[in-house]
C-alpha cells in the first residue's frame, strides 16, 4: 500500500516538471524565433 502511495507521488513530481520543462523549452523557441526575426532586418 505504501508503495503505492509513494508511485503515485512520484508520477504527480514527474509529470508537473515535465510540464514545466516544456513550458520553458516554448519560452525559449519563441525568444530564438523573436532573436532570428531581429537579426533577419
Amino acid at each position: 500500500m505504501n508503495m503505492v502511495k509513494y508511485w503515485a507521488i512520484t508520477q504527480s513530481l514527474i509529470s508537473g516538471f515535465s510540464r514545466m520543462e516544456y513550458r520553458f523549452t516554448l519560452t525559449m523557441k519563441q525568444k530564438n524565433i523573436l532573436r532570428l526575426s531581429l537579426a533577419r532586418r
